[in-house]
């Protein structure tokens, strides 16, 4: 009942002097000072579920089901960081998660767990009573009711839902960006040229705490970017290109469903992988022409140019969750490795961090003590180590050996990534959570073949 009206990209928009566009109303809600609804002029009831958009819109709802925003209520990891925010902070734990992960349920004043007997799981899926817009946790509906752009989640440290949608769900009407939507007896459609902007994509995917810059994907961009000023990709372009005619509903990013197999050449697993390998370029050499590979006083000196592709940094969102890292294997003529970095032996393996040649991207969020944590609400510091958006570092391995009896080498370098270290999934493994194995990405990839003189 609503996805005929497509997304574009902001540098798509042009003017919209010609357009009579005027404020669209919206419906409020009041928090209290822990994050619940107070009073709201949403119901439940406003919200249609994505299974009505199917007949009209099938390209589009299949897009989506297989999207991380269908995935919201589906994901092990979200729950069980939800059940621990719960018993960590009774009062506004619920709400802090819900806020994003369930929007309906949040703007509407509905408590999911009022549904259920025990823990919040992924059982709830199978409550029979509870409405079908809470399960498939980020609908079509929802999004679609925008009215007004919304700002950065910023909380204190009683970590209280503050999150400001501007909605006018129920009234029949689905908002877009088509200026001159073509009318059907379903719904109203009315353009309005938010959806061009990057900021749609806030509040989600902005996050502060304590001051902390726990999750800052628009920032990140909008710092790069100049706020889009420099004709950088915008979010739309790389999360919803335009496929066959309509923008794709996907939301492309680095995540997959955990809960099963997906496999190398499923669609899902193949939208990950194409927008990774278009995120970074790799080659040989630094910045300087002398900057080359090469032998002098028996060091072999092998410089290479990390190129970031993206507007934000790599990895972004949960950074302090994911890891991207350099691979480089030097071999002699007969195959045999005199030089590795950033070799696994498996998916699960752990990265060895005292590798000093070790080049990986992520984050490290601090507790108040000082020690590391992956809870992003016991946040009091992040130490950043991601490759800023749309910047180059270059990296030079420094190999001392004999090559007196070597005639060539053979050198491989890789980009890898993976959207979680085996640690944080260990550690649900040890609730009993049960997670098929997470695949490593190959982003980038360069070889050559180095000549001893």
């Amino acid at each position: 009942m609503l996805l005929g009206i497509l997304f574009t990209g902001c540098n798509e928009s042009g003017s919209n002097s010609d357009f009579d566009f005027q404020e669209n109303p919206e419906k409020q809600y009041w928090l209290d000072e822990y994050g619940n609804i107070d009073s709201t002029e949403i119901s439940i009831d406003d919200f249609s579920p994505a299974t009505d958009c199917k007949e009209c819109h099938e390209s589009h709802y299949e897009e989506w089901n297989r999207s991380m925003h269908a995935y919201a209520m589906k994901d092990p990891v979200f729950f069980s960081g939800w059940n621990g925010e719960q018993d960590k902070r009774p009062d506004t734990g619920e709400r802090f998660c819900i806020q994003c992960h369930n929007p309906v349920s949040f703007v509407s004043g509905l408590v999911p767990g009022e549904y259920l007997d025990g823990d919040i799981s992924k059982d709830l899926l199978q409550n029979s009573s509870l409405p079908e817009t809470i399960k498939e946790g980020i609908g079509c509906n929802f999004c679609h009711s925008f009215t007004a752009l919304s700002k950065t989640i910023s909380t204190d440290d009683n970590v209280a839902a503050v999150a400001e949608y501007h909605l006018n769900p129920g009234e029949d009407i689905l908002y877009g960006p088509i200026k001159f939507p073509v009318e059907n007896e379903y719904h109203k459609s009315e353009y309005n040229p938010i959806f061009h902007q990057s900021e749609i994509c806030l509040p989600c995917h902005n996050f502060t705490i304590r001051g902390v810059k726990a999750e800052i994907t628009f920032s990140e961009w909008h710092d790069v970017t100049a706020g889009g000023m420099v004709n950088a990709l915008s979010c739309q372009s790389c999360h919803m290109p335009n496929l066959d005619g309509h923008h794709n509903h996907e939301f492309a990013g680095v995540d997959i469903d955990l809960t099963q197999e997906i496999p190398a050449d499923s669609l899902q697993y193949k939208s990950v992988e194409k927008l990774l390998q278009s995120a970074v370029e790799l080659e040989f050499g630094g910045s300087i022409a002398e900057d080359t590979i090469k032998i002098e006083n028996g060091v072999l000196s092998i410089p290479v140019t990390i190129k970031s592709l993206t507007g934000h940094s790599l990895p972004s969102g949960t950074s302090f969750a994911r890891e991207a890292w350099l691979e480089t294997i030097v071999k002699d003529a007969d195959n045999n490795i005199i030089f590795s970095s950033g070799t696994i032996e498996g998916p699960t393996s752990n990265l060895v961090l005292s590798d000093t040649n070790l080049v990986l991207y992520t984050a490290y969020l601090l507790k108040s003590d000082g020690t590391t944590t992956t809870s992003v609400t016991d946040a009091f510091d992040i130490i950043p180590q991601m490759l800023p958006g749309l910047s180059s570092q270059v990296h030079k391995y420094e190999i001392s050996k004999d090559f007196s009896e070597i005639d060539q080498l053979s050198i491989s370098v890789k980009m890898r990534f993976r959207a979680f270290k085996p640690d944080l999934l260990e550690a649900l493994e040890e609730e009993h959570i049960e997670l098929i194995e997470q695949p490593v990405f190959d982003m980038e990839w360069i070889n050559t073949t180095f000549i001893i003189p």
